[in-house]
């Protein structure tokens, strides 16, 4: 039996560490994966990916907050998950989302259009104590000790504004050498193309922040985060870039109802794929599980809490 429910990604993400990949000369002595292949996703994960989504509503609470920002920084009145900077030349700009935490996991989807990112685009988590404006260009999530990001325009972890390059690449491809007893070295990976969406996770159970991308599971970008109050930020220099931060689910720190598990393992028994049918990267497939629920030999209200968490 396994220590722990894991998603699809980390299943594959198994295969994939023993596959060999032939060199030049056809000699398979490499084994090359990118980090999410050997970081487990966290153990709550899949759990936090099958509940429902939140509301609109409940989303609102968790947007941008227009009084925590930069003054080239508005948030948009039609639109207030959505943020639109200023075309302000030599300024680099950032906000904060209204709630901050320091218990629980929690996952947003930050959408932010490749056009419009700049020299300088970067997603992550601030406490209330980082700037939110500098002059000039920079990645200013990261910029102090008081801020942790992902640049992703250079693909690089960004914390007290770090000049060691090579280290803070995210993620990583590692390539063992299997007939040097597992040895595992890294190497950069800057040939990842970040998605439009790009989504967030931060666990303050166990300090860690964390990212998927393209449908897999980034690894852990930063740790020890535990004992702060993290609001979900981004810095921007691109003028008229617009933002977009949805809140999509959070567990708190104690064990799901029972109701909440039923549900979840009679969905995992039905179809294992629940990550992708949460990130809603195939509608079929959201329809075939769907199918299979209206099969079942229960009544109507328990298909409706198995379709949609409420009855």
């Amino acid at each position: 039996m396994p220590e722990h429910d894991e998603c699809e990604f980390c299943m594959s993400s198994k295969r994939m560490r023993t596959s060999y990949r032939s060199n030049s000369n056809n000699n398979n002595n490499l084994v090359t994966v990118s980090r999410h292949y050997y970081d487990k996703c966290p153990p709550r994960l899949l759990q936090l990916m099958d509940i429902p989504h939140f509301t609109y509503k409940m989303q609102l609470a968790y947007a941008w907050n227009p009084l925590d920002s930069s003054i080239n920084i508005d948030v948009k009145l039609i639109d207030p998950l959505t943020l639109h900077r200023h075309p302000v030349a030599q300024s680099t700009d950032s906000i904060r989302g209204k709630i901050g935490f320091n218990r629980g996991f929690h996952m947003w989807r930050i959408d932010w259009k490749l056009r419009e990112r700049g020299t300088h685009a970067v997603v992550g988590v601030c406490t209330k104590d980082a700037p939110l404006h500098c002059h000039g260009y920079c990645s200013l999530i990261g910029l102090t000790e008081e801020s942790w990001g992902w640049d992703i325009i250079r693909k690089k972890l960004v914390h007290k504004q770090s000049v060691d390059v090579e280290d803070q690449t995210y993620p990583v491809i590692i390539a063992e050498d299997i007939c040097s007893l597992g040895d595992a070295i890294e190497r950069p990976n800057t040939n990842i193309e970040v998605q439009e969406s790009i989504f967030v996770l931060l666990d303050m159970e166990e300090g860690t922040l964390s990212f998927i991308n393209d449908g897999q599971y980034l690894g852990v970008a930063f740790s020890g985060l535990k004992g702060r109050t993290l609001y979900p930020a981004i810095s921007a220099v691109w003028g008229h870039c617009e933002v977009t931060m949805a809140h999509l689910a959070s567990l708190n720190p104690l064990p799901l109802p029972l109701l909440h598990l039923c549900r979840f393992y009679i969905r995992k028994h039905l179809r294992i794929n629940v990550a992708r049918n949460f990130l809603q990267m195939d509608d079929a497939v959201n329809y075939d599980l769907s199918m299979k629920i209206d099969q079942l030999n229960i009544p109507e209200y328990l298909k409706m809490y198995l379709k949609n968490g409420s009855f």
